[in-house]
C-alpha cells in the first residue's frame, strides 16, 4: 500500500511537472498561431493591392529569409555589392539597421566607400560591419532607415545609384523588387518548422513561392543528403524557382585594432570562440572544420550589446579553459573595439561564395 501511495505521489508529481513544462510551449503555440494569422492577413492585403508596393525607381534586389536571422544575408549583400561595384555599377544598400538608437531616422552610414558614421549605437551592428567590409569601394553607399522608400528617394537625389540592394527585405513588401532572393541556411533550414515565437519562422513555408531564386547558404557545412533533400523540397513547393548554393569560408583575420594576423598563427593557439549572432553553431562549426583549436565557446543573444564586464567574463572563462586567444565575428567586432582586452582578440573575416552561375543569372535578371 505504501509503495502504491508512493507511486501515486510520484505520478502526481510527474504529471504536475509535465504540465508545468508543457504550458509555456502551449502558450507559445497559441501566440504563434495568432502571429501566423496576422502574417497571412498582411500578405493577403498586398495580394489584393489593398496595401501597395512602391517602385524605388532603379533596379532593385531584395535579400531576405524566412527565419529569424542567421542565413548569411549580410555576407551576401557584401558579396553582391563588391561584384556589382567592380563592374562599374553604383550601388546603394538600404538596410533597417536593427538595434540602432533611432531606427525611424534616416542615416547615411557610408558614401562612396567612405564611412560617415562609425558609432555602432547609431548605425546598428550590421550596417557598420558592411561599411567596414566595403571601405574604399567607391561605387558603394549604405543608408540605414526603417523607411526604405524614403531612403531610396533621398539616394536617387543625392547619390544617383544604378542598383539598390535591400538588406533583410523578403518581408518588406512595401518596396517593389526586380529580383527577390530567399536565403536558407542549409545547416538549420527551418528550425522546428514553427512560426515565431514557438519556432524561428517569420512566415509560412508557402512564402517560398515569392522568391525568384533560393540560395542555400553554408553548403560546405551541411551534408550532401541534407542538401539534396532540401533542394527537392524547394522544387516541389516552387518548381520555377532557381536554386543555387553558397559556401562560406575564411579569407583572412585581423585583431580588433585592425592589425592583420595570419590565420595559421591563430590556428597555432588554443582559442575561445564567442559571438552574438543568430546562428552561433554555424560559426563554431566553421572554426572546427577549418581546424582551429577551439577549447571553449561562449554565446550571447543576436545583436547583443557588450559591456566591459562581459569582456572580463569571457577572458576569465578563456583562462579557465586554457585558451590564450579569443576569436569572434566581424559583426561582433564593431561593438567590441571600445573595450579593454587583456587577451588578444582576433576577428575571422569570412566570405560567402555562391555558385559561379548565380552572378550571371542575377545580371541577366536585372538586364545589366
Amino acid at each position: 500500500m505504501q509503495n502504491s501511495n508512493s507511486r501515486l505521489h510520484d505520478e502526481k508529481k510527474t504529471g504536475v511537472t509535465s504540465r508545468l513544462f508543457s504550458f509555456p510551449m502551449l502558450l507559445l503555440r497559441i501566440i504563434s498561431h495568432l502571429y501566423s494569422c496576422g502574417v497571412s492577413f498582411r500578405l493577403m492585403l498586398y495580394r489584393k493591392n489593398i496595401l501597395r508596393s512602391h517602385s524605388l525607381g532603379k533596379p532593385t534586389i531584395a535579400i531576405g529569409n524566412l527565419t529569424a536571422g542567421g542565413t548569411g544575408k549580410t555576407p551576401l549583400t557584401i558579396f553582391m555589392a563588391k561584384e556589382l561595384a567592380k563592374r562599374g555599377f553604383k550601388i546603394c544598400i538600404l538596410t533597417r539597421g536593427y538595434g540602432r538608437k533611432k531606427p525611424q531616422k534616416m542615416l547615411l552610414v557610408s558614401s562612396k566607400g567612405k564611412i560617415i558614421v562609425d558609432n555602432v549605437e547609431n548605425t546598428g551592428d550590421e550596417p557598420l560591419e558592411m561599411a567596414e567590409r566595403l571601405r574604399e569601394e567607391s561605387n558603394a553607399s549604405i543608408i540605414a532607415d526603417a523607411n526604405r522608400i524614403r531612403a531610396a528617394r533621398w539616394a536617387i537625389e543625392r547619390l544617383n545609384p544604378d542598383v539598390f540592394i535591400l538588406d533583410d527585405a523578403f518581408q518588406h513588401l512595401q518596396a517593389k523588387r526586380d529580383v527577390n532572393l530567399l536565403l536558407i541556411d542549409s545547416t538549420n533550414p527551418f528550425g522546428n518548422m514553427q512560426l515565431l515565437p514557438a519556432g524561428i519562422l517569420r512566415e509560412p513555408l508557402s512564402s517560398i513561392t515569392r522568391a525568384d531564386a533560393v540560395l542555400l547558404t553554408k553548403e560546405n557545412l551541411s551534408s550532401q543528403e541534407k542538401l539534396a533533400s532540401l533542394k527537392n523540397m524547394i522544387k516541389d513547393m516552387h518548381p520555377t524557382a532557381k536554386v543555387f548554393s553558397a559556401k562560406i569560408y575564411p579569407v583572412d583575420a585581423i585583431y580588433l585594432n585592425n592589425q592583420i594576423v595570419a590565420i595559421e598563427e591563430i590556428k597555432a593557439n588554443k582559442t575561445l570562440a564567442f559571438c552574438a549572432i543568430a546562428n552561433p553553431d554555424a560559426f563554431f562549426q566553421l572554426l572546427k572544420a577549418e581546424n582551429f583549436k577551439i577549447c571553449a565557446t561562449k554565446v550571447f543573444p543576436d545583436h547583443y550589446g557588450y559591456s566591459q564586464e562581459d569582456v572580463s567574463r569571457i577572458e576569465t572563462l578563456a583562462m579557465q579553459k586554457g585558451a590564450n586567444l579569443l576569436i569572434t565575428t566581424p559583426k561582433d567586432a564593431v561593438k567590441l573595439r571600445k573595450f579593454n582586452f587583456s587577451l588578444p582578440c582576433a576577428v575571422l573575416m569570412t566570405e560567402l561564395k555562391p555558385d559561379e552561375e548565380f552572378l550571371d543569372w542575377l545580371l541577366r535578371k536585372l538586364n545589366l
